[in-house]
């Protein structure tokens, strides 16, 4: 049965993860499962939430029997008024019990202080989607955490914490992708679903195939993974999707993004990231007809923004990660940044109705900061002087040619990093006394990332660096009349909103955001 304090709701879908069946006029179901995921889930309708117990949903059950033995599992809803209301979109927390300071403490006195602080005593609606990569599979045993840990963590959220699956959230001595998913079905409930949110329709999705080559009881496989989506899963999304009006927004939300960024020498192209192109195909053409789809990803750590070149209706964020590059980071600077410079930080999208709008937020700065300005003089000279990166260049190996960054930078050179840009949707302007100033997208690697971190961690690991700097998607430069000169830097983004910065120069380099 599904009910509010004992009477029935009608036309309520439940799930197993197979089929999916509707209440009749008493709120009563029944569903002849296989029980092949060992679960069952209501599909929360619109104007209703499930329970939630420490910010985690209660949208789930487990069977408990055989696919041969009848069992009733009754799912209970609370009616709400929630077609206005904020999602919070956030990634990559990687929770393992490591660094100093701990990656959970990071965690809390950042990502969960903010928050906490800004939404939990909010009159208006709030919900969290976690992309994924909730955990660390590779130090679920050596350090004690694991999902159960991670869920502790969020646990003094008053909002709704939903999740997907990411990678390392799987059971490093798993045999099989169903087989290592198990602890996380226990904790946290099936590893694809649905839910209705207002006036817009979730589809919270899988598409990581753990593959974990040499992984057994008590032995750490390879870790290794494919990314698609399994032929059950479609199956069950093109059947959620017939219970789903045409002029419905849709949300889906899954670990590994669908695209990338590249560049062809000239301007960005867009390309595939999942496994093949099939695999895109087959997730994507699902939604045919459908008039807005928004995909949310996570995985790479890094801001990209991307309409799907081949659907239309297809527009796929893909989002920085809450623990930046990795929790590491602060050992190093003054900051927590991605590989391609943004800030660690998650997405926020106010939606009233079917209207949806939505913007980056770095933790721990103003939502009101969305770039930041490097005068290339600075960043030339720091470079040449600073005695860390001229360690790390004396060692060479994996910082060999990073001083190519730098090649063809000019004289008086500004670049702009703009963390959330959106090609063709935002404007970027400089101006140099009253003079506009052309502005170009350049492929470049991010200078706080690479002097921050790429450097010291070369040093500190003999030569060799892991992460590093990526080249970035969203860099623009502009060239000024001189060394001195004041600029004044604005940036507009798709729904209007600008943002300034009066660039006094010359600039001095520094790894401290706040500066």
């Amino acid at each position: 049965m599904v009910h509010y304090g004992g009477k029935g709701i009608e036309n309520v879908l439940v799930s197993d993860g197979d089929r999916i069946t509707a209440t009749d006029a008493n709120g009563y179901y029944w569903l002849a499962s296989d029980k092949r995921n060992g679960l069952a889930f209501v599909i929360q309708p619109s104007g209703y939430e499930v329970p939630t117990d420490k910010a985690i949903p209660q949208f789930w059950h487990p069977c408990t029997g055989s696919a041969s033995t009848v069992e009733r599992i009754d799912f209970q809803l609370q009616p709400v008024s929630n077609d206005d209301f904020t999602l919070l979109v956030a990634t990559d927390m990687h929770l393992a019990n490591r660094n100093t300071p701990k990656d959970y403490t990071q965690f809390a006195d950042g990502f969960v202080k903010e928050l906490t602080d800004t939404y939990n005593n909010t009159s208006s609606k709030v919900y969290c989607l976690n992309l994924g990569d909730f955990a660390w599979d590779q130090y679920w045993y050596v350090n004690k955490w694991a999902i159960p840990e991670c869920k502790k963590a969020v646990e003094s959220f008053n909002f709704p914490f939903w999740s997907v699956m990411g990678n390392h959230d799987n059971d490093p001595y798993g045999t099989s992708d169903f087989a290592a998913e198990t602890p996380y079905r226990e904790e946290l409930g099936p590893v694809y679903y649905s839910m209705n949110i207002g006036k817009v329709h979730f589809l919270m999705l899988d598409n990581t195939v753990y593959l974990n080559n040499g992984g057994g009881p008590g032995v750490i496989g390879d870790r290794s993974y494919k990314k698609y989506f399994t032929q059950q899963q479609l199956d069950w999304i093109r059947e959620d999707l017939k219970y789903v009006d045409k002029s419905t927004p849709i949300v889906v939300g899954f670990h590994c993004p669908v695209y990338t960024y590249g560049w062809n020498g000239t301007s960005l192209t867009t390309n595939i990231s999942m496994d093949s192109s099939a695999a895109v195909s087959d997730l994507l053409g699902c939604f045919d007809g459908y008039a807005s789809v928004n995909v949310v990803t996570g995985h790479t750590h890094v801001n990209r923004n991307m309409q799907s070149p081949a659907f239309a209706n297809v527009y796929e964020h893909n989002v920085a990660a809450v623990c930046g590059t990795w929790w590491w980071t602060q050992q190093f600077g003054k900051n927590n940044v991605c590989t391609d410079g943004s800030p660690a930080g998650y997405k926020v999208f106010t939606v009233s109705g079917t209207d949806l709008k939505w913007q980056f937020k770095a933790t721990g700065l103003p939502a009101e900061r969305q770039f930041m300005t490097y005068d290339m003089n600075s960043v030339k000279e720091y470079w040449a002087t600073n005695t860390v990166v001229q360690k790390a260049i004396e060692l060479g190996k994996d910082f060999a040619g990073r001083g190519n960054d730098y090649s063809g930078v000019g004289e008086n050179e500004v670049f702009v990093n703009v963390w959330s840009h959106e090609p063709g949707k935002w404007n970027i302007s400089v101006t140099e006394n009253g003079k506009s100033l052309d502005v170009r997208q350049v492929w470049r690697r991010d200078p706080l990332h690479t002097i921050s971190y790429d450097a010291p961690r070369c040093v500190a690991n003999g030569g060799e660096m892991t992460f590093p700097s990526g080249y970035t998607p969203h860099m623009f430069a502009a060239m000024a009349s001189s060394a001195s000169s004041t600029l004044e830097i604005r940036v507009t983004d798709r729904f209007g909103n600008t943002y300034t910065e009066t660039m006094k120069r010359p600039k001095t380099f520094s790894t401290d955001l706040n500066e």
